[in-house]
């Protein structure tokens, strides 16, 4: 949310009838709602995980060692990428709907619910869900067993599963902003 929240607020640009207006300016529509939205507020969450998780490396016994820092990293970045190109995907669908807002937040907020249950224990339709469609699996639970000290081959797919995904989501929103229709029209 620290760098992507006009995403998040994009459905009111359309039912007011500013993306009009964002459209005839000749900057790019993703940089101008990417920058519209920027909480420096947000900063303190990115404060408070990286002082929990220093506060854990002692507390469980682990090293902080380059490996597990590399794997924080990419986990931390992948699911960035992550909920960005969710809010783009609902911000795209809100061109087309009134209001995707509840959608959004059962890929954000519920998902944080589902992701405190180790993966394994969900089942396999849900486990393959939040690993090869909505792959929270793969920046949240795979990255924190790896650091935990159990080994995993998928501890630093993060990052590259956040970056398809962010991908496949900014395809989707070109999509959609090439259909959309003027509220003059």
């Amino acid at each position: 949310e620290w760098f992507s929240r006009g995403f998040d607020t994009f459905p009111w640009y359309v039912r007011s009838g500013d993306l009009d207006r964002m459209l005839t300016r000749p900057r790019s529509l993703t940089v101008q709602v990417m920058g519209h939205g920027f909480e420096i507020n947000r900063f303190g969450r990115v404060m408070v995980g990286a002082g929990c998780a220093a506060a854990a490396f002692p507390m469980l016994g682990l090293a902080p060692t380059a490996a597990r820092l590399l794997t924080m990293a990419c986990a931390v970045a992948g699911g960035y990428l992550l909920y960005t190109g969710t809010f783009i995907v609902f911000a795209a669908l809100s061109i087309w709907t009134v209001q995707p807002l509840d959608y959004v937040y059962l890929f954000t907020n519920y998902t944080m619910q589902v992701a405190q249950v180790p993966l394994p224990r969900l089942g396999g339709v849900i486990h393959r869900f939040l690993v090869f469609v909505f792959p929270l699996g793969l920046v949240g639970y795979y990255p924190t067993v790896a650091v935990a000290g159990a080994p995993s081959a998928s501890a630093f797919m993060g990052l590259p599963a956040g970056l398809v995904f962010l991908g496949l989501s900014l395809l989707f929103w070109r999509v959609a902003v090439k259909r959309y229709h003027s509220t003059g029209t």
